[in-house]
């Protein structure tokens, strides 16, 4: 927390998006060390919980999801591809072919 009493990872009226914003960072700032980049996101995660409690943390994750899919939006439509397909393949490769989207 701030003198104002503020979160740290909190800008005006966009709590969850700077989150996602600083988590997201942290990831793709180390390309170098993929594991310190996980590490670091990991802990303003745990931050936003250990300050804000679970309720903020999902609505950090709903930011991220709902960023994600924008995202997903943006290249499957460049690709001329359905934004749903691109989302299943997305994680099916990444999780071996066990996805969740579809149940």
């Amino acid at each position: 927390m701030d003198k104002r009493g503020h979160s740290q990872h909190e800008l005006p009226g966009l709590p969850a998006a700077s989150v996602c914003c600083e988590a997201v960072r942290a990831i793709v700032s180390d390309d170098y060390n993929a594991e310190q980049g996980l590490a670091a996101a990991r802990r303003v995660l745990e931050s936003v919980l250990a300050e804000s409690g679970p309720a903020e943390l999902i609505n950090v994750a709903v930011q991220l999801t709902s960023q994600l899919g924008s995202a997903l939006e943006r290249i499957a439509t460049e690709q001329g591809l359905a934004a749903t397909d691109l989302a299943e393949v997305w994680f099916l490769s990444e999780t071996n072919g066990d996805c969740r989207c579809n149940d």
